[in-house]
């Protein structure tokens, strides 16, 4: 029987409903995207010091009850001949159990053919739930024809 994972990743912010490529990833108030540490069974923050790594995911998966191998299988790839979908520093350090996602991470690309969502997932393996944002739209700056659709 599989044990359930003690602690868990979430947003404490998410990216306003639509943002744009090359344009900074942040909060819809402005402030850096935060990601704190909790205790699976409480919702206590949990003071540990842990490296993250953001991803892209489709924005098919739920944000609530979902696997490790979902949340792999829900990453973004870069299309084939494209660079990486996301640019930027993607790791996230925590410390005392909270990070932020530094000013630089932006999309370099949209694409017609899905929605977005930001993951978060511990870089080392381990008993972590990952987090997942909620979706948003990202256009081309200025005014590109192909979108992320939620």
């Amino acid at each position: 029987m599989l044990q359930p994972r003690a602690w868990k990743l979430r947003f404490v912010n998410s990216p306003p409903p639509m943002i744009f490529t090359f344009s900074r990833i942040e909060a819809e108030d402005g402030s850096p995207i935060a990601i704190e540490l909790l205790d699976a069974a409480t919702n206590a923050r949990v003071t540990s010091d842990l490296q993250l790594e953001i991803v892209a995911l489709n924005a098919d998966i739920a944000e609530e009850s979902f696997t490790t191998e979902e949340f792999n299988r829900n990453i973004l790839r870069p299309r084939e001949g494209k660079p990486p979908l996301l640019a930027g520093d993607l790791t996230v350090t925590l410390e005392d159990g909270v990070g932020v996602v530094s000013g630089d991470v932006t999309f370099t690309e949209n694409s017609s053919w899905t929605r977005c969502k930001l993951g978060a997932k511990v870089r080392q393996q381990g008993g972590v739930v990952e987090a997942i944002s909620r979706a948003f739209l990202c256009r081309d700056r200025p005014g590109g024809e192909c979108e992320y659709t939620t």
